[in-house]
């Protein structure tokens, strides 16, 4: 499953929690950074309950990682 492209197989809004360990992290550093994190957090967007919750844990500092969030 690739994180940047569309996630048909999971339905809307089912998870109350998303973690993401570096993922982010490893998004940014690929060539494309900019369309692949936007990409990235709509999935990760449109997969989270009402409410839910969306935890990152980054090793970048958060100036570099806020400006996607």
């Amino acid at each position: 499953m690739d994180i940047t492209e569309a996630i048909d197989i999971l339905d809307s809004e089912s998870f109350p929690c998303i973690i993401d360990k570096a993922c982010l992290d490893s998004v940014v550093s690929s060539d494309d950074y900019s369309k692949n994190a936007k990409q990235m957090l709509d999935n990760l967007h449109r997969i989270l309950a009402p409410g839910g919750s969306f935890i990152c844990f980054s090793h970048g500092k958060p100036e570099t990682r806020l400006i996607y969030l």
